[in-house]
C-alpha cells in the first residue's frame, strides 16, 4: 500500500480537467480504397480494413495482421486513432475506436482517422475514451438504417476532459492492468470448460 499514491489517486479523482473538443487536438483524415478482395495473409504492405476494427482489433493495434499488394493513398502515422465509419450492425456496435502504433500501414476506406497532436493527448488514451465511456456520445452521430455511417466531421464536435499527459498515461496503465487481469481470467476459463469434468458416483 503506498499512501503517497493514494492521496495522489484521490485528488485526480476529485478533479475537474477541462473538456476539450476533439478537432483541437486531431487532424482529420479519411481513409481511401481496399476492398477484401484486397486483403490477405501476405502482400508487399501491411493494411487496416474498417470491418477488421470490430471484428479483429480491440482498442490498441500494434501489429496490424493483414496485408495487401496494392499502394496505399493513406498511409498510417503511429498513434493514429480509426473509428469506423460504415457498419450493418447498429449506432453502438459502429461507436468503437483502435489506437494504431505503427507507421505506414495502409488505411483502407470508411475509417476516419485521427491524426493526433501528441503533445496534448495520448492516442490510446483517447481509444478507449471514445470505445468506452464517451461509446454513447460517438454512437448519437451514427447515421442511417440498413447501412449506418459516422462521419468524421462529427466525431471531432465530441467533447472530451483533457487532463495533462502525464495524467492520461497514468490512467492509460491503470486500464491496462485491469484488463491483463481480465484477459487472464477468461483464458483460465476457458481452460476450465475444455477439462472433462469427472463427477463420483454414488
Amino acid at each position: 500500500m503506498n499512501g503517497e499514491l493514494y492521496r495522489k489517486t484521490e485528488v485526480r479523482k476529485n478533479q475537474k480537467w477541462p473538456m476539450v473538443e476533439l478537432s483541437k487536438v486531431v487532424t482529420l483524415l479519411r481513409g481511401q480504397g481496399l476492398s477484401k478482395k484486397d486483403i490477405g495473409e501476405k502482400g508487399g504492405n501491411k493494411c487496416v480494413h474498417y470491418g477488421q476494427l470490430y471484428t479483429t482489433y480491440g482498442q490498441v493495434i500494434k501489429n496490424a495482421k493483414s496485408y495487401t499488394d496494392l499502394d496505399g493513398k493513406v498511409l498510417s502515422v503511429s498513434g493514429d486513432v480509426l473509428v469506423p465509419g460504415t457498419t450493418t450492425a447498429d449506432a453502438m456496435g459502429i461507436a468503437t475506436a483502435s489506437a494504431l502504433l505503427e507507421d505506414n500501414v495502409i488505411i483502407g476506406g470508411d475509417i476516419n482517422v485521427l491524426r493526433i497532436d501528441k503533445e496534448k493527448i495520448d492516442p490510446v488514451y483517447l481509444a478507449y475514451l471514445l470505445s468506452k465511456p464517451f461509446k454513447k456520445e460517438l454512437a448519437v452521430y451514427a447515421r442511417g438504417t440498413n447501412i449506418i455511417h459516422l462521419l468524421g466531421k462529427d466525431i471531432i464536435k465530441i467533447k472530451i476532459p483533457l487532463p495533462p499527459l502525464e495524467v492520461q498515461k497514468e490512467i492509460v496503465e491503470q486500464i491496462e492492468v485491469k484488463q491483463n487481469a481480465i484477459d487472464h481470467a477468461k483464458e483460465i476459463i476457458k481452460n476450465l470448460e475444455r477439462e472433462t469434468i469427472f463427477w463420483p458416483r454414488a
